[in-house]
């Protein structure tokens, strides 16, 4: 019965109480019974506890149940007082050490948790550097694509360097030159293809790669990062005409004309077909937007420490 009480005890919300309230407690005790039997001494203990030191002597070795014998209750009332010392000084006890294991034990707990997250979020920063690293291929071939659909035909192609002085996109160019977006791209490996397949094609691939990346690497750990591809990923659905500029390409003539003789505001107009190229020319300024702010804001993930 005891001990099923004293499990009882231990159940209770009291168990976060701090194992020093509870040492406290049975500081108190030893004291308050020492007193009460020094009050007591001639009824219950035949006069033997003639000072407090003898009182706190027999106190102590009443709630540790020492029992060294030396000086013993004579009486029911001293019995008694022994009695619920000794109860008193078990359940508090009892509660003094479990209170110890049970902040130990969240200490613990808590120690394993931030190990978990930090391993947890070491493994993600891996994952997300691996797919940068992949990503970072096709942000490359989708620059060069944009740098020679904002250059004209007469100075395309790639230099002895590998990179040439194709390499000079910026994002508020002349829409005229939009006009030859149908001319060949003068790179070796694309010398077939016009400038627009190839945009379009490095396009879809960069978007596909971020898709994947969100897919694979949990980007809710880092918030910003994860709104900032999505809102890419969404904005660029939208300006999204290949179907369209491609499908011109069997009329490549008519689209030179329109831009070059386009001399209104470049803006979106109703049912018009210089709507198509206007949303490239935003397209290109939001692939060159993403490509400047993605770098830096993988790098900055990859780079830092964490936070102990």
């Amino acid at each position: 019965m005891l001990k099923q009480g004293i499990q009882k005890l231990l159940k209770r919300k009291y168990l976060n109480t701090p194992p020093k309230r509870f040492l406290a407690v049975f500081v108190l005790i030893i004291i308050i019974f020492a007193l009460i039997d020094l009050w007591l001494s001639k009824v219950a203990f035949n006069g033997k506890l003639t000072n407090f030191l003898d009182a706190i002597y027999f106190s102590v070795e009443t709630i540790t149940t020492l029992g060294y014998g030396d000086i013993c209750p004579s009486g029911s009332t001293g019995k008694i007082l022994v009695i619920i010392e000794s109860l008193l000084g078990i359940i508090v006890l009892g509660l003094f050490l479990n209170a110890i294991a049970h902040s130990q034990a969240i200490k613990d707990n808590e120690e394993n948790t931030k190990e978990a997250a930090r391993n947890k979020y070491e493994e993600n920063k891996r994952n997300l550097e691996r797919a940068t690293s992949i990503i970072s291929l096709r942000i490359e071939r989708l620059y060069l694509y944009l740098s020679i659909l904002s250059t004209p035909p007469n100075e395309r192609g790639i230099g002895i360097d590998g990179r040439g002085p194709i390499y000079n996109y910026t994002p508020k160019f002349d829409y005229h030159i939009l006009k030859d977006i149908y001319a060949p791209t003068m790179i070796m490996n694309d010398i077939s293809k016009t400038a627009i397949e190839c945009f379009f094609r490095e396009f879809h691939r960069t978007k596909d790669e971020l898709v994947r990346m969100a897919l694979n690497v949990n980007l809710s750990t880092w918030p910003d990062l994860e709104k900032f591809i999505i809102n890419f990923i969404r904005e660029s659905e939208k300006l999204d005409t290949s179907d369209i500029l491609l499908l011109q390409q069997n009329n490549k003539k008519a689209a030179y004309d329109l831009i070059e003789n386009w001399d209104d505001e470049f803006k979106y107009y109703p049912s018009n077909n210089i709507n198509n190229f206007v949303s490239l020319y935003k397209l290109m300024e939001l692939c060159y937007d993403f490509i400047q702010n993605f770098y830096t804001a993988t790098a900055n993930i990859i780079h830092e420490k964490i936070k102990e």
